[in-house]
């Protein structure tokens, strides 16, 4: 009898740790799902704008609006939507002139800021700016980015080819305790 039992409590916590490891795989199958299917929509998101087209304005046909150039490129449409997907509270503006973060200083050359990060009211919190190979312009910029963090913004340096996931960059956008200048590992 005592034999029986102890089969009967063997099989059952056997067939527990099944379970349990059959429930692992499966959190993380659909953890690995949700993350490639929020890869793919940051892709479409980047790579069909906003998802959203204007109406023609009258008297202009849509074939001339299709002969402007695209306004971002791919990776900063991929990083505009990832942006918007981490802090949909707050605004997100692309291609900032320096000077209206800095003021009009003249000892400092003009540049270029690849994202700033605004609260509703457009007060900047952070600069996101996009580490391209072989940038020419790299020692300007990080004299315009070392000025703004000591002004007390949020500086990240992002890789074009390795973006950071939504949840960390929410986290640090969130993080009211780090100002200054990071570089994301993703």
């Amino acid at each position: 009898m005592k034999a029986i039992i102890f089969l009967l409590l063997s099989g059952a916590t056997a067939l527990g740790v099944w379970l349990v490891q059959r429930s692992v795989a499966a959190i993380r199958e659909a953890r690995d799902g949700a993350h490639a299917r929020e890869q793919e929509l940051l892709l479409q998101a980047g790579s069909s704008g906003a998802g959203y087209v204007l109406p023609a304005p009258d008297g202009m046909r849509r074939s001339s609006l299709d002969a402007f150039a695209e306004l971002l490129l791919h990776e900063e449409r991929a990083v505009h939507g990832l942006l918007k997907t981490a802090v949909p509270e707050y605004e997100i503006l692309v291609n900032v002139d320096s000077r209206k973060l800095l003021g009009q200083d003249a000892s400092l050359t003009p540049h270029l800021l690849d994202f700033v990060v605004c609260s509703k009211d457009f007060r900047p919190l952070a600069v996101i700016a996009l580490d391209w190979p072989h940038d020419p312009n790299a020692a300007i910029r990080s004299r315009t980015l070392t000025d703004l963090a000591n002004r007390g913004l949020k500086i990240a340096h992002w890789r074009v080819e390795q973006l950071p996931e939504r949840v960390a960059v929410r986290g640090w956008l969130l993080d009211r305790l780090v100002p200054g200048e990071r570089r994301f590992a993703a």
